[in-house]
């Protein structure tokens, strides 16, 4: 039987415990509130310049993945692009297609729809906003920790891989990032969140941010996962 490769216990694994363990420890650390915002919850923070960098990760596999589309049943070409469109969309719209890194000036009239003087769309209305959030946040619940658990054995049988949802479906790897996707910002209304607590601090500002970073990194180990098992069916 052919050895098929996947991701590796360091990605699925010490993503989400390295992400969890930043936003625990970062405020105990980083004592110095302007410190602990440039560091954690800005723009040029670790969590969003990490999650425009998954995407950009997420993206390249996603290419590679659609170079072997052919060994996969059913119309896998058309979701791994709609995948990389997703992938592109939040990337883009997490540095404003560019304007955070570059600084150019937005111009005069999308200035004026914009909320925030961006030259992105999440920040003009809740349909380019909250939609896909939730669409993002369903989608991984669903497809990213029910499916994959419930569907495990079938998904790990010997022919499993002629099955079309073998490469549709993440696998049970990507479970624990698509739970901190999916959960991480239910804490921020107990009570002990209140403002300027610890709480506050290690989970309440962040989460946004952890959020969308963990969709990323769900992008990104699906694409690779997907890349891997395919490249290991081709193999000679």
């Amino acid at each position: 039987m052919r050895q098929i490769r996947d991701i590796t216990p360091w990605d699925w694994i010490g993503i989400p415990v390295l992400t969890l363990a930043i936003m625990l420890v970062a405020p105990l650390v980083l004592t110095d509130r302007a410190v602990w915002e440039a560091v954690v919850d800005e723009e040029f923070g670790i969590f969003e310049l990490t999650t425009v960098a998954y995407c950009i990760v997420a993206i390249l596999f996603a290419v590679r993945a659609f170079t072997r589309r052919r060994i996969m049943p059913g119309p896998m070409g058309v979701f791994i692009v709609l995948g990389l469109l997703a992938a592109l969309y939040l990337g883009g719209e997490e540095c404003s297609w560019g304007q955070t890194y570059f600084q150019w000036h937005t111009p005069e009239a999308w200035a004026e729809k914009n909320r925030q003087d961006e030259t992105n769309l999440h920040n003009t209305s809740g349909f380019f906003n909250e939609l896909p959030r939730n669409i993002m946040t369903g989608a991984t619940l669903v497809g990213g920790v029910i499916l994959p658990l419930v569907l495990k054995r079938r998904l790990e049988n010997d022919d499993a891989p002629e099955s079309f949802w073998y490469w549709l479906l993440p696998n049970y790897r990507l479970a624990p990032l698509a739970l901190v996707a999916v959960f991480i910002t239910t804490p921020e209304h107990l009570e002990v969140c209140t403002q300027g607590s610890y709480w506050w601090y290690a989970i309440r500002e962040p989460a946004g941010e952890v959020k969308e970073f963990a969709f990323a990194g769900v992008m990104m180990l699906y694409f690779m996962s997907i890349h891997y098992r395919a490249k290991s069916m081709t193999a000679k």
